[in-house]
């Protein structure tokens, strides 16, 4: 009777175990990664991934459009506690799925809800955005994060400029943007020229940043020197963009005196092949972190001057720090191309500036900081490469400088017609699906050319194409049009 006993009570067990745990046992582990890729909006301690996933989505309620997005909460033990929102038919569904919580709540909870209200909120002179469901009769927080502190507490720093300079080092030199960032400055001979390099030092209230090291570990330590000495703080934390000696150089000095070193996972592993000390991972490719009340956003827009480049964004003070995915205005040329990916750099340049349209001051990784016109300056760079040529890329240049008057158009005439005598089929394929523009940017492209002798020996490369078999008919036809621009140009000059 006792093992019968037994046997019941272990059946019961198993019962109850199954109710408890079964919705767990069944679920399909959660991949970081892949949810990363997929756009989801991750919160890992409050370092924070894909956050605009979540204003978009706020942005298709506002318009009542159907959206989606899946909200990732990561607990003290490392679990994922999982949050999908769906608005249809103006109602947003809520699910949350806790399953992964080995310490949690096994069921999942549904709700629906009318609208989303975001606002600020301040608490102990920190200032945090939260986002909260609303309906009649409930409400529910979803989502908050640091946006910043609400004085930061750092004093106006006298001067705007320091430097040091040393047989060993040369010169390293601090260069003011504002009260809180500083571009640090060094120079090596590379191939023989006196090459300049930026790198950013960010001043908290009680710690300072550095944005990529100097190019050696020499430079790094006199900077490390040098920004102590004036800022009154010490160095705490250090983020890496990419893997390359003007970037990292001085990696060893920062681990060594025991600064945090952060980049992404592709940093680290180009960093291996390169031959430098691993940093820490822990940037993913579109992440916001808000340090000592300063908000950072990190974000890889794909692949250019390097497999693994980063850019920060700086939101409070609109600063963009590019690095060497942007040229100055001053480039002639895109710099060293040994792991470059001339292919991608342009479409990485519009993805860049479609996501930063309100940056104030863009910092490159060489030379001299301006406008968002260094991001347009590097993409004429590219379309005037042999390999750069991008279609989309180059029809967004000709719409963007198509309203321009007279006296501007003359240097942007002589880069088309640059761009044209590199990739000329292609620039024809593009003209021929942009109607409202072509005419035009032939006109740019004969005035370049300048001579008669020029525009009549086009004309005759024009006519040899239309009679290949390398254009459609629609393209003949911007061929044709063409021709007559010049015809206009051949007999009645500029």
């Amino acid at each position: 009777m006792n093992k019968i006993f037994k046997i019941v009570g272990i059946v019961l067990l198993l019962i109850v175990t199954f109710i408890v745990f079964g919705n767990r046992t069944s679920l399909k582990p959660f991949d970081l990664d892949e949810a990363i890729s997929n756009g989801t909006l991750i919160n890992m301690h409050g370092f924070i991934t894909n956050l605009d996933s979540l204003d978009n989505f706020v942005k298709d309620i506002e318009n009542r459009k159907d959206s989606e997005i899946e909200i990732v909460h990561y607990t003290i033990e490392g679990d994922p506690i999982i949050h999908i929102l769906k608005y249809e038919n103006n109602v947003i569904h809520s699910t949350l799925d806790p399953r992964h919580d080995q310490f949690g709540n096994s069921d999942v909870i549904k709700e629906e809800y009318d609208s989303i209200e975001v606002k600020e909120v301040h608490r102990n002179e920190t200032i945090y955005k939260q986002y909260k469901l609303t309906s009649d009769n409930e409400e529910s927080i979803f989502f908050t994060y640091e946006l910043g502190i609400e004085e930061t507490p750092v004093n106006e720093i006298e001067g705007s400029y320091f430097s040091t300079e040393s047989d060993k080092t040369g010169l390293v030199e601090l260069l003011k943007i504002n009260d809180e960032v500083w571009v640090h400055r060094t120079y090596y001979d590379y191939n023989g020229k006196k090459v300049s390099s930026n790198g950013l030092v960010i001043i908290s209230s009680d710690m300072l940043v550095m944005v990529d090291t100097p190019w050696t570990n020499e430079q790094t330590e006199t900077l490390i020197t040098l920004a102590e000495e004036h800022f009154a703080r010490a160095f705490s934390l250090a983020f890496v963009t990419h893997a390359h000696m003007d970037r990292m150089g001085g990696i060893d000095t920062l681990l060594d005196k025991g600064i945090n070193v952060q980049s992404s996972e592709l940093t680290i592993v180009e960093a291996e092949k390169n031959g430098f000390a691993k940093p820490e991972f822990m940037l993913n490719e579109n992440m916001y972190m808000p340090i000592r009340g300063k908000a950072f956003e990190f974000y890889y827009p794909g692949e250019g001057h390097a497999k693994d480049n980063m850019v920060l964004w700086l939101p409070d003070s609109k600063i963009l720090y590019g690095a060497c995915l942007v040229k100055s205005l001053k480039s002639k040329t895109l710099g060293s191309l040994a792991d470059a990916n001339i292919e991608a750099w342009p479409q990485s340049l519009v993805n860049l500036k479609e996501r930063y349209p309100n940056a104030d001051t863009v910092i490159p990784g060489h030379g001299e900081w301006g406008s968002s016109e260094l991001i347009d300056h590097t993409l004429e760079l590219l379309l005037t490469t042999e390999e750069g040529f991008n279609s989309e890329v180059f029809k967004l240049y000709v719409k963007k400088n198509d309203k321009l008057n007279e006296g501007q158009s003359e240097g942007y005439g002589a880069k088309l017609y640059e761009i044209y005598k590199l990739h000329k089929i292609n620039v024809i394929i593009c003209l021929a699906e942009l109607p409202e523009y072509k005419e035009l940017a032939m006109s740019h492209i004969a005035v370049a050319m300048g001579v008669k002798e020029k525009w009549i020996k086009e004309r005759e490369s024009l006519n040899q194409l239309i009679g290949s078999n390398e254009i459609n008919d629609e393209e003949i036809s911007t061929v044709k049009l063409f021709n007559s621009v010049l015809d206009n140009y051949i007999y009645n000059g500029l």
